[in-house]
């Protein structure tokens, strides 16, 4: 048996808690605006985010190599949550914001998985 990496144990420690707080945001929505296509895209949001958390967490618990493929979804959910404030706000923030929020959202899920990919590569070298 394979010992997990610590890195592996936060992430997906992390994640776990993440996804409760997308499932959190996709039940809050209703509450968040009266405009109906707001609301839709509050929890589709919230829901991918936190469904992508969720399997991405167990799947790096176990130490599977698919598990990069909901961290990308929980990746592209966290990016379309950056514009979530400019949805809600009668005055939108100012683009540059918003892209600087996907920029660093981008830079922290690219690290993350490049650390995975790496991690999964050496302990299947040395399975």
């Amino acid at each position: 048996m394979t010992r997990r990496p610590v890195g592996f144990t936060l992430l997906a420690l992390g994640l776990g808690w993440l996804s409760l707080g997308g499932f959190a945001i996709a039940a809050a929505a209703p509450l968040l605006d009266d405009r109906m296509s707001v609301r839709l895209a509050i929890a589709g949001v919230g829901l991918l985010y936190g469904g992508g958390a969720l399997v991405a967490a167990v799947g790096l618990w176990h130490m599977r190599s698919w598990s990069i493929y909901p961290m990308r979804v929980w990746g592209a959910a966290a990016v379309l949550s950056a514009g979530v404030p400019a949805l809600l706000s009668q005055e939108p923030p100012a683009g540059w914001i918003v892209v600087v929020g996907a920029l660093l959202i981008v830079t922290v899920v690219l690290v993350t998985e490049l650390y995975v990919r790496r991690s999964l590569a050496r302990v299947a070298v040395a399975a």
